[in-house]
């Protein structure tokens, strides 16, 4: 598909990602972070719409700057 173009200029690479490991993928780091906060405040039963807010919540409170994004981006 992009024989004639040089890597460099390609306008978007994928990268593979370790499936279901928190220890090396990002993506599963968030995951489990958010498994643990719903843990962590939900220790009633709670409707949907509460698990809903509280991930929400969490979500909206992230901060994107792990050290392991820059294993996968220069």
């Amino acid at each position: 598909m992009h024989d004639d173009v040089p890597e460099e200029a390609w306008p978007s690479t994928c990268m593979p990602l370790a499936p279901d490991a928190p220890a090396q993928n990002p993506r599963e780091e968030v995951w489990l972070k958010g498994q643990n906060v719903l843990r962590n405040n939900l220790m009633q039963p709670n409707t949907l719409a509460r698990v809903q807010q509280c991930f929400v919540a969490f979500l909206s409170s992230l901060s994107f700057n792990a050290s392991k994004f820059d294993w996968y981006y220069p």
